[in-house]
């Protein structure tokens, strides 16, 4: 400002000057110096300055002061081509062209590319061993487009969830309502002849698939992308697909908090992503409408031009492109077969299993008219096909892997275009773990609790803490299963269960030896099973736990029979080994082949069927599909099993035939001889070696009678349903008959319910030894970490667990409205009467050994009947508050009968006392909840 001051002074000055030199001799020149000037301009300036400007002329100064640059010609928009791309970039064509250097990746985009979708495919081509983290997970299907804005190319992912077909109006409405997202946009690079250059490198290096808030969900912490170590393990390109594969590390927020032993150092946990960019069909496949009869996964979407109908949703059925090489034949070779390659990663002993699973479905897909349908092969070497990479998204493939933490066993995740359901890729994972289960394996729990919710979800609403549910749920949080909850598949579960009580068994009877484990051939037949049930998943095909109910008590030893029919209506199904309990009548343990139900499906799905339309195939497909309601054909899926409203008994997993309770009696009764024998030692603990395999043995045996109970206790306030349509010859639901379900209610009550049902000789307990090997799954210093076996605390979570399912509130529920139904339904009254007078009438005043069970279950059921009379939940029923009063008071007065009785022990008295203090508080409460 002072010196635009001063310049202002000495032009003035310059002015004046120059006017009195003119007025007294204009002949002369001014004499004023432009040192004069710049002075007065500026007085701080140094010498050096006053110096340069004194050798310039006032001319020249006023000129640099007023004149302009001269003008330049207009910027370049975008720097050289060959400035972009130069020799030092590594070409690679394929579906999209890319160029390479040291930290640049140019992609290519032409005009025709643009505004045309494409699918990524994103899968963790790398995990940590643990938290439900494992390579080979599917993460996210994304449908996007490349989309030129400006300067920008933006990658958009597009919406498959609203369409309103060639309704151009509606279009234009749903362009109003819905928009895309924007993934990333890209500033180009570089232009020539309608192609553009973008640097995209950095985009698949960020935390692009949102990995940050899954791992975080996983470890129970905050986790953040370390961008600087974050790099391009391999990029191939081919014709129709392009893989990506990154590997990403994470920094945990509270990395003290963490023990994960199978990360080398948890400040750094390094996770792979796998882009596979791939063209969609040009000619998309003909969209099969779904059946609510038939199990197969959809792709649904609502369409707004189906205001016709009920609802604007539209499911298509999830299917590979299966067409006849001689469409006029009636079993023709397909044009192109699926084919599952076995990576080599699968142990060359299990090969031959996973082919056999694979080509188990061959006579499924006989029933659709295709022959040779499926295929599987061991995957080629490197010298024998130097294309093959189980990554290319060209293969389907069954790989295999290891873990630090046992969790899914095998899944079989698939791929499909989400414009019509066509899978387009598929790839099965196991777990070596599962082999174990097995061999000579056990699970070690840390508690009863555990191993109950591990056969039992419903008891996660017991036991299962805040943190564990967290850790269980992050798997949920991965974009696709959020999209397809229906998808999980928890086959480890029942395969480890089921493994290892087929093991016990054969020790048990003396058909294998301890020291050699079980034989390759069972082993075989379970792999085989696994194997078919995971294809059968990336076929399209959902759980069937219902299709167990297909195959007749008295024929599951009958090889025979179950080769033509199966061990269990389909292979997707999470059926129990067949365990004979006569092991000379001994028939498959696990199915030889596809069931009815599959066959079935299979035809529905696949067989080729007249009509130019969707609408007008599914008019061709209902004569299939209305032949649900046969025993054939049952299906009941994972909706029809879990939630706590699930209400057919034939719907359940770990159990076998259409008569559930004979096969639960007898499976006790398995049970019962191998506990109560006096061999189980001498069957299981190999010579010399240590009694750990004894505890596995006797904690595996009483698991697997508390299934059974639970297959009994379906039957209460349960309903044969059915998925029939009006006028399929039967009605959705048909009460379970009361006379079956007092029979259900007895049998639980006799055998689960009765302390001698639980007990074990002392002298087997005293041998059951747990293991002191330290190691970082084995913590011997955990708290409350018990070396004996806590047969007590065993008792009570397995009487607990039975109790919580008889008594939940929706069970009470179908109980109360079946009473409206008939005038001889099963009452509540009956329940609640059963359950008091065997946990309390018959044994008022527990005595000898089992005294402290007994005590323990009148406790937990006598807590049951007060959360329900003081803090119900709101599903209770009102009948069930009342009858909880009623029988709390009728157990007052037994104990107060009990505690009238001479010369009861200390322990009695005090459990009696309590009782009664504790009821009276209840009774007397308006809304106490601490008892």
């Amino acid at each position: 400002m002072f010196r635009k001051f001063g310049l202002l002074a000495a032009f003035c000055f310059l002015v004046v000057m120059a006017g009195n030199a003119q007025a007294s001799d204009l002949s002369q020149p001014s004499t004023v110096s432009l040192d004069a000037a710049i002075a007065a301009e500026d007085s701080g300036d140094t010498g050096e300055v006053k110096k340069k400007r004194k050798e310039r002329p006032y001319e020249a100064y006023l000129n640099s002061k007023l004149d302009k640059p001269t003008p330049k010609g207009p910027e370049p928009k975008y720097k050289p081509w060959n400035k972009v791309i130069t020799k030092e970039h590594k070409k690679q064509d394929g579906l999209l062209t890319i160029y390479t250097k040291q930290e640049e990746m140019l992609l290519t985009l032409s005009k025709d590319q643009l505004d045309k979708p494409y699918l990524a495919l994103l899968t963790l081509s790398q995990g940590i061993g643990a938290d439900f983290v494992y390579g080979g997970l599917p993460v996210d299907d994304i449908m996007f487009d490349f989309h030129r804005s400006e300067d920008h190319i933006q990658m958009r992912r597009l919406s498959t969830n609203f369409r309103a077909g060639d309704n151009e109006p509606l279009e234009r409405a749903m362009a109003l309502t819905f928009s895309n997202s924007i993934l990333e946009s890209f500033p180009i690079k570089a232009e020539k002849d309608d192609v553009v250059v973008i640097d995209v490198r950095d985009y698949f290096l960020s935390d692009a698939a949102g990995m940050s808030i899954w791992l975080g969900a996983a470890l129970n912490q905050p986790v953040r992308p370390d961008a600087k170590k974050n790099f391009i393990e391999s990029l191939k390109n081919y014709p129709t697909n392009t893989e990506i594969d990154t590997r990403l590390t994470y920094s945990p927020g509270r990395v003290e908090q963490l023990n994960l032993p199978s990360v080398p150092d948890a400040r750094n946990i390094q996770i792979g992503i796998a882009w596979s960019i791939r063209q969609l069909p040009e000619e998309p496949m003909m969209p099969r409408i779904a059946d609510d009869r038939v199990g197969y996964f959809t792709t649904t979407f609502k369409d707004f031009t189906k205001e016709k109908q009920e609802t604007f949703f539209t499911h298509y059925a999830n299917r590979w492109r299966l067409e006849k090489k001689d469409p006029a034949a009636a079993l023709s070779e397909p044009v192109q077969p699926i084919v599952f390659y076995i990576d080599r990663t699968v142990p060359d002993e299990y090969v031959p299993f996973m082919i056999a699973g694979v080509e188990f479905w061959n006579r499924a897909f006989e029933a659709a008219g295709f022959k040779n349908a499926i295929v599987g092969k061991r995957a080629p070497t490197p010298e024998e096909d130097p294309e093959y990479d189980p990554a290319d998204a060209r293969y389907n493939t069954i790989r295999w892997n290891t873990s630090d933490q046992v969790s899914y066993g095998a899944i079989g995740p698939s791929r499909v275009d989400p414009r019509t359901g066509e899978i387009i890729d598929a790839d099965i994972l196991f777990e070596h773990n599962i082999v174990h289960n097995f061999g000579k394996a056990y699970r070690r729990y840390a508690g009863p609790q555990a191993a109950l919710m591990q056969v039992d979800p419903n008891l996660k609403q017991l036991w299962m803490t805040p943190e564990e549910r967290q850790k269980e749920e992050a798997f949920r949080s991965l974009p696709y299963f959020q999209n397809r909850p229906y998808q999980l598949c928890s086959m480890n579960d029942c395969m480890e269960l089921g493994g290892q009580f087929m093991r016990v068994a054969l020790l048990g009877s003396g058909m294998v030896d301890p020291a050699d484990g079980v034989p390759q051939e069972y082993i075989g037949e379970a792999l085989t099973f696994v194997a078919a049930h995971e294809v059968g998943h990336t076929l399209g095909f959902r759980h069937n736990f219902k299709s167990s109910g297909s195959t007749p008590y008295d024929k599951l030893n009958d090889k025979a029979t179950i080769e033509q029919i199966g061990m269990t209506g389909s292979v997707m199904d999470y059926p129990t080994p067949n365990v004979a309990r006569d092991s000379s009548k001994q028939g498959y343990y696990y199915t030889p082949g596809v069931g009815t139900y599959d066959e079935w499906a299979a035809k529905w799905g696949y067989m080729p069927v007249d009509g130019d339309t969707p609408e007008e195939q599914q008019k061709n497909l209902e004569a299939i599909a209305a032949e649900c309601t046969q025993k054939s054909y049952l299906y009941g899926t994972d909706e029809d099993t879990y939630p706590m409203g699930a209400l057919d008994p034939r719907s359940n997993i770990n159990d076998l035939s259409d008569n559930p309770m004979m096969w639960a009696a007898e499976r006790m009764a398995i049970c019962d001889d191998l506990l109560q024998n006096g061999k189980l030692e001498e069957r299981v603990v190999v010579e010399g070696g240590d009694y750990v395999p004894l505890r596995a043995a006797v904690q595996t045996l009483l698991i697997q009678k508390y299934v059974c109970a639970n297959v009994a206790t379906k039957n209460i306030g349960g309903a044969l349903t059915e998925r029939a349509h009006k006028g399929g010859g039967k009605l959705p639901f048909d009460p379970i008959a009361a006379t079956d379900q007092r029979a259900a209610l007895n049998f639980v009550v006799g055998n689960a319910l009765q302390a001698d049902d639980w007990a074990l000789s002392p002298e087997l307990l005293n041998k059951m030894q747990d293991d002191k090997m330290w190691s970082w799954e084995n913590n011997l210093f955990q708290p409350g970490r018990r070396f004996d076996f806590p047969l007590t605390m065993w008792v009570e979570a397995l009487q607990t667990g039975v109790l919580f399912n008889l008594m939940n509130p929706f069970r009470q529920a179908r109980v109360v409205e079946a009473q409206y139904q008939s005038d001889d339904a099963f009452k509540l009254s009956e329940l609640y009467g059963t359950l008091t007078k065997s946990i309390w009438t018959d044994r008022a005043a527990p005595q000898g050994r089992t005294a402290t069970w007994d005590r323990n279950l009148q406790r937990t059921y006598t807590d049951m009947l007060i959360q329900q009379v003081v803090e119900p939940s709101p599903l209770t029923p009102q009948d069930a508050v009342a009858l909880s009063r009623l029988n709390l008071t009728r157990i007052r007065g037994a104990a107060q009968s009990t505690l009238a009785r001479p010369g009861l022990d200390d322990a009695t008295n005090a459990h009696m006392m309590e009782t009664i203090a504790r009821i009276d508080r209840a009774l007397d409460a308006n809304r106490q909840t601490n008892f």
